[in-house]
């Protein structure tokens, strides 16, 4: 890890866990697995390319109507990556009392926070398994997906809800 400029702050955990550390090129701490680093990734905050941890961003969740899945995701406020599920079928969640699944944050970190939090009471507390096979997706995104099955829907769009204000709120204290 210190030969490609992160320092851990935590003992080893295994090649594909993640291992807090911080980057060494702007001090900001993730945990990306050993074996991401060592095959080169780098520091998702100093990445000039793909998603901007720093700027305004949200989390969604969608429906795939015909594979009756859900899918869990975050993009910056321009919806681009929505869009790009919305042309393979998918379309915005909204429950019983219409509230849709999409929901601002103020940077990127909270909302990666807030989908990492969702995916591992996903995988933990309801089902192991994606809910869409890696073939269907070619763009991308089946390992955020849960088949409709094992979920409510109105159960699972609060606890993002309450998850991003807890979220946001932190921040805020951090900052």
């Amino acid at each position: 890890m210190r030969n490609k400029g992160r320092i851990p702050i935590a003992p080893y955990p295994g090649a594909n866990e993640p291992w807090p550390s911080t980057c060494e090129a702007c001090g900001r701490t993730s945990a990306p697995s050993y074996e991401s680093v060592r095959s080169g990734h780098g520091c998702r905050h100093c990445a000039d390319y793909g998603f901007d941890f720093s700027q305004p961003s949200c989390i969604y969740l969608m429906w795939h109507p015909q594979w009756q899945a859900f899918k869990i995701g975050i993009c910056g406020q321009d919806g681009a990556r929505i869009r790009q599920h919305v042309q393979g079928g998918w379309v915005i969640a909204v429950d019983d009392s219409f509230r849709e699944g999409i929901w601002d944050t103020a940077d990127g970190d909270i909302a990666w926070n807030v989908e990492q939090m969702m995916l591992r009471h996903w995988r933990n507390d309801l089902s192991p398994d994606p809910g869409v096979a890696q073939s269907a997706m070619p763009q991308g995104g089946y390992s955020e997906t849960i088949a409709g099955d094992f979920m409510e829907l109105e159960t699972e769009m609060n606890l993002i809800e309450m998850r991003v204000a807890e979220a946001s709120r932190i921040s805020i204290e951090l900052s």
